[in-house]
């Protein structure tokens, strides 16, 4: 029998889910865009931004909670893009090869954990 965890199995997502509940995972994200600088980089709060491959929406929440207004996701896994409340970002199922928005529709595209 094989055992493994696949990538959007039900198993994996329980995995994901849980683990994007716990404070050590907010935290480290939050890290991961202090350290990258995104504020200084991006200090414009209206400007339009993309989370490809959004998962459950961790990073779209802590760009909300900075002040960050026009925030859109796209993911290919429907269940994980229902858990993203609307008050935090607009979210679509996709792909990263046929992103379902018009061309340069965006200002910023963050892409964190994807490839």
């Amino acid at each position: 029998m094989d055992n493994r965890v696949g990538a959007n199995t039900k198993q994996w997502k329980d995995s994901f889910l849980l683990q994007g509940q716990n404070r050590l995972s907010t935290m480290h994200r939050t890290a991961l865009i202090r350290e990258s600088m995104f504020n200084t980089m991006v200090p414009d709060r209206d400007k339009r931004i993309l989370d490809l491959g959004c998962g459950y929406g961790k990073s779209l929440s802590i760009l909300s909670s900075q002040g960050y207004h026009n925030l859109c996701g796209v993911e290919p896994d429907r269940e994980l893009v229902l858990k993203i409340p609307r008050y935090v970002a607009e979210t679509k199922v996709g792909r990263a090869e046929s992103i379902p928005y018009d061309d340069e529709s965006f200002d910023v595209v963050l892409i964190n954990g994807v490839l």
